[in-house]
C-alpha cells in the first residue's frame, strides 16, 4: 500500500478513528527513534525531515479535531491569578 493510499483511507476514518491511528503511529515513531542514533545509515537532517513529515500527516487532527482541540476554549485563561 502506497502512503497516497493510506491517508486516502485515513480519511474514511472518524476523527476518534484517525485520532487513535496518530497515536499508534507516533508510538511506533517514538519506538523507532529511541533506538535510533543519527550516523551513517540516517543524519540528523533525515531525522528532522522524517519528525516534520510525521507532523504534517497528523495536522489536520492537530488544528480539527475536537479532541485535541477542546482545552484551546482555555487560551487566554490566566492560571496563576
Amino acid at each position: 500500500m502506497t502512503q497516497l493510499e493510506i491517508v486516502e483511507k485515513l480519511k474514511e476514518l472518524t476523527p476518534t478513528e484517525r485520532l487513535e491511528v496518530g497515536k499508534v503511529i507516533l508510538e511506533l515513531i517514538q519506538q523507532d527513534f529511541q533506538h535510533l542514533k543519527p550516523g551513517p545509515a540516517m543524519s540528523e537532517e533525515e531525522i528532522d525531515r522524517l519528525l516534520e513529515e510525521s507532523s504534517r500527516v497528523m495536522l489536520d487532527s492537530y488544528l480539527h479535531d475536537e479532541e485535541l482541540t477542546i482545552f484551546t476554549a482555555l487560551d487566554g485563561e490566566d492560571f496563576y491569578d
